[in-house]
């Protein structure tokens, strides 16, 4: 089973390699980008969340997003316990976004153990200088339909206008990809986030990578890693 973390701040390549790690595991991405936009687009999923009162639900998820914040850890651990216990991840999941903080690595670790019977889990922690990020995110866009990210000048879709994975032809920007939110998130990641390197980095199951080498090479040494240790 493999249970996985991609760590890195935003537009580092973490839903590309998802992209590519899931199809060769076999096993869902959970985005906690994609799986809270998919909330806000169909209102109707808050009924499974146990909360009693939606539109609160959703504008509070909403205006973190569109200000580049974190939303609450009690939203993000009612959203991830119900996915942990749905039959999608029986053979394992890669998580996009989750941990954000120590504190949801604590929350993270009890879902876990209440659903797979251990906290253990791969730690692929990937890193980009700032500049490099902030190049990548303002010229990033994504399929309407399927969420797929490309790159105005680092990844293009195949087909010009075309998306690869669905071809669907509607793209469009997220409204947090502008300079001065991208800076914002970005400040968060580095504040939040980075210190989950040091919680992680002692596990035999931690590898950091640099995200500026080639797609394909960057895969290669994260198969690499899983499978000399999955395959113990």
């Amino acid at each position: 089973m493999i249970k996985m973390i991609l760590l890195g701040p935003p537009g580092v390549g973490k839903g590309t390699q998802a992209a590519l790690l899931s199809k060769h595991y076999c096993v869902p991405i959970l985005s906690t980008g994609h799986l809270l936009r998919t909330l806000i687009q169909n209102p109707e999923e808050t009924k499974n969340t146990n909360t009693n009162n939606s539109n609160p639900f959703l504008h509070k998820i909403k205006k973190s997003i569109e200000n580049g914040e974190l939303v609450d850890d009690s939203i993000i651990g009612k959203i991830f316990k119900k996915k942990f216990s749905s039959q999608e991840c029986s053979n394992g999941f890669i998580l996009d976004g989750f941990p954000r903080t120590l504190k949801q690595v604590e929350l993270l670790e009890a879902i876990l153990r209440s659903s797979y019977g251990s906290s253990m889990i791969t730690v692929i922690d990937m890193i980009v200088h700032e500049e490099e990020l902030i190049k990548r995110l303002s010229f990033r866009f994504m399929c309407t339909n399927c969420g797929k990210i490309y790159n105005k000048y680092t990844l293009k879709p195949k087909v010009f206008g075309v998306c690869d994975v669905c071809q669907a032809t509607n793209f469009t920007k997220r409204i947090d990809d502008n300079p001065e939110v991208i800076r914002t998130r970005i400040g968060v990641y580095f504040k939040q986030t980075e210190p989950l390197t040091d919680y992680y980095k002692s596990s035999p199951l931690y590898l950091k990578i640099y995200g500026t080498n080639n797609i394909e090479e960057i895969f290669l040494e994260i198969i690499q890693f899983l499978d000399a240790k999955y395959s113990k």
